[in-house]
């Protein structure tokens, strides 16, 4: 298993690069972590040596059924319309779109292909790139220890979402 440092973002830190922030304590703020994320057609989920990945704040969102990633970096990779994805309902949204796209565990060097739907979060204002909702999180086994702000995340060995 290998040990993320669970930043907690708030306004003072948005401009942190999260390629080397560590972690910090912050009261009312949003659990993130750091996490790439691609989108290679010649990428196949498991571990990769050399991946040209984006990095970012993720939030972790238990809560959050699926994984909502910011437009601009679907934009970025040409993340192609997931099979069947063109007519999601996503918060209660009928023109809500499934792409697909990678998330890359940087610790652990592996990624995971995943249905991701777009957001605007730089529009709504929000510190984070990317939301990892059950959609992801249901492929790993996740310990989280507060008083050492740290989240451990261990990928299942055949994760699939597609």
């Amino acid at each position: 298993m290998t040990a993320i440092a669970v930043q907690h973002l708030t306004s003072a830190t948005e401009a942190i690069d999260p390629s080397k922030a560590p972690a910090k304590p912050f009261v009312f703020s949003h659990p993130c972590i750091r996490i790439g994320f691609l989108w290679d057609p010649d990428f196949s989920s498991g571990t990769m040596k050399q991946v040209n990945y984006w990095p970012c704040w993720a939030l972790l969102d238990t809560g959050a059924d699926g994984v909502y990633v910011d437009q601009e970096l679907i934009a970025r990779y040409n993340c192609p319309i997931a099979k069947g994805g063109d007519r999601l309902l996503i918060n209660n949204r009928d023109n809500s779109t499934a792409h697909r796209g990678t998330l890359f565990v940087i610790e652990e060097t592996r990624g995971i292909d995943m249905w991701v739907a777009a957001r605007d979060f730089k529009r709504e204002n929000k510190p984070f790139s990317i939301i990892l909702g059950r959609r992801f999180l249901q492929f790993c086994t996740m310990i989280w220890n507060g008083p050492e702000q740290l989240v451990t995340l261990n990928i299942g060995e055949h994760p699939g979402a597609f």
